[in-house]
């Protein structure tokens, strides 16, 4: 745990692809708390925050996650098509949210 906890900034990306088992949710639980207000946090997501509720079989920690990474972040929209998929149209939405603490 203490590898995550550590760095000055964390990234977590792609988060929410898919729904997050208790166990990871439980760790995620310990690290944001662990990180909250220690240091940095970029989360990427394509599942816009009022989405992210439906990953998380737990609302209660759901909301503390959510509450912890949105205070005092900078939440950046970006929207357009995938330059990974550029022979595909597929609308690119991401967001990212930064926590900076100095």
């Amino acid at each position: 745990m203490k590898y995550f906890i550590k760095p000055n900034l964390l990234i977590l990306d792609d988060w929410s692809l898919q729904p997050f088992s208790n166990h990871l949710l439980e760790a995620l639980n310990k690290i944001i708390t662990e990180k909250y207000e220690q240091g940095s946090i970029i989360v990427t997501s394509k599942r816009s925050i009022e989405k992210c509720n439906e990953l998380f079989s737990e609302p209660l920690i759901c909301s503390a996650l959510l509450d912890r990474l949105l205070h005092n972040a900078q939440k950046i929209i970006i929207q357009g098509k995938s330059h990974r998929m550029i022979h595909i149209v597929q609308d690119l939405f991401i967001i990212l949210i930064v926590h900076i603490y100095g």
